[in-house]
């Protein structure tokens, strides 16, 4: 969604231009076995991406299918008071923004209750709403989520989680087309 959010921005598509699937998408970008690692079978017991890697997987498919002016920033959750308040403020940023996009980083069983985690998971922010303070949670996982909205409090001491193999998680802004 991201990719292609950079990739299409500020032009329109007609019938004979083609987005980035996930299959393309994990064809393409060859960093840090992201493909064997978004497979079920994972790569050296491992089946996923820390936030440092999911900061360079980000820029490298920015770059491999052509985003204009791509620029990628992490921040890790820390779990404190302040932490949040910053999560908040590039929430609200990025709300007002149309050439930007954020990535969550967290473990996913704190937002959605599912049992046998801790499961570490990226999905795209949809929408802030800062007045409710929560966040709208555009879950890629479509087999078994539809998108859904999460208080921001919520949201952000699951991306604080750490695990022991993704550590802690937090967000990607994503800016392009600037």
């Amino acid at each position: 969604m991201v990719v292609n959010a950079a990739v299409c921005a500020g032009r329109a598509l007609g019938n004979g231009d083609r987005i980035v699937t996930q299959a393309s998408l994990l064809d393409r970008v060859e960093i840090h076995h992201w493909k064997e690692l978004a497979s079920p079978a994972g790569h050296a017991g491992l089946h996923g991406l820390t936030l440092a890697q999911l900061g360079a997987v980000t820029e490298a498919a920015l770059r491999d299918f052509g985003a204009e002016k791509p620029a990628v920033r992490s921040a890790e959750a820390d779990g404190t008071e302040e932490g949040l308040a910053r999560f908040r403020a590039a929430l609200a940023e990025n709300e007002h923004g149309a050439h930007d996009a954020m990535l969550l980083h967290f473990v996913q069983d704190e937002v959605t209750a599912a049992p046998g985690g801790p499961f570490a998971h990226i999905s795209p922010v949809g929408a802030y709403d800062a007045g409710r303070r929560r966040v709208l949670v555009l879950d890629v996982d479509r087999e078994w989520y539809e998108p859904y909205w999460v208080a921001d409090d919520v949201l952000f001491r699951a991306m604080s989680r750490r695990t022991l193999a993704f550590g802690a998680g937090g967000f990607l802004w994503v800016g392009f087309g600037q």
